[in-house]
């Protein structure tokens, strides 16, 4: 490079962080910065860069800069912040739909205990969404159809797919037995949901 000025190799959005007037107030070294120069091909890389102020030793007078790529770990920090908030907006997106899902939507774990229930639960069973969680998935099932939930829950965690519909009574907050349609699918392995998702409809009025 010579005596070329290296401004023109830095980014434009980055060149406010590293320009003369900044650097000559700096007293000793810097804290490491982060910013973008352009190597001999054309690309932005990323370097983090220390700069010490030799203005006043007389065998370097001038700035001498240390920098290192760290091209590598900045966008893999930067995929993990956008891949967290591509959860985070999934994770919204099926709250939002659960939230006004007409029937009873809810996330089991592996065990079967209760993650989460949709605000449905209260108009159809009359508990409170806080009532049921973490509180066993088949704590309230009609012990004359717990065979039926246990032949399918098995198959639920391990196939795709939603499984086939079971027909099984639960116990109302009141006390009452409700006939529900059960269908589960398993969504362990989606982050934004991981877990089981039971759909219950209400079909107390057929039986």
């Amino acid at each position: 490079v010579g005596r070329r000025s290296l401004h023109p190799f830095v980014h434009p959005e980055d060149r406010n962080l590293h320009d003369l007037t900044s650097m000559q107030e700096l007293q000793g070294t810097a804290a490491p910065r982060l910013v973008r120069v352009q190597n001999h091909r054309g690309e932005w890389r990323w370097l983090e860069a220390i700069t010490t102020n030799l203005l006043d030793d007389k065998n370097v007078q001038g700035f001498v800069t240390n920098g290192r790529d760290v091209t590598d770990r900045v966008e893999t920090t930067r995929g993990l912040i956008e891949a967290e908030e591509a959860l985070r907006r999934s994770e919204e997106r099926f709250r939002a739909i659960a939230q006004h899902a007409s029937d009873i939507v809810a996330i089991l774990d592996s065990d079967a205990n209760i993650l989460y229930s949709s605000p449905s639960v209260s108009r159809i069973m009359g508990y409170h969404e806080e009532d049921l969680l973490h509180r066993g998935g088949f704590d309230l099932v009609h012990p004359d159809d717990i065979d039926d939930i246990m032949r399918i829950w098995p198959r639920a965690l391990v196939e795709p797919g939603p499984t086939k519909p079971a027909w099984v009574r639960v116990q109302h907050a009141d006390g009452s037995w409700r006939w529900l349609e059960v269908i589960a699918q398993s969504l362990l392995d989606e982050p934004a949901v991981g877990g089981i998702v039971v759909h219950a409809r209400d079909v107390t009025v057929q039986h």
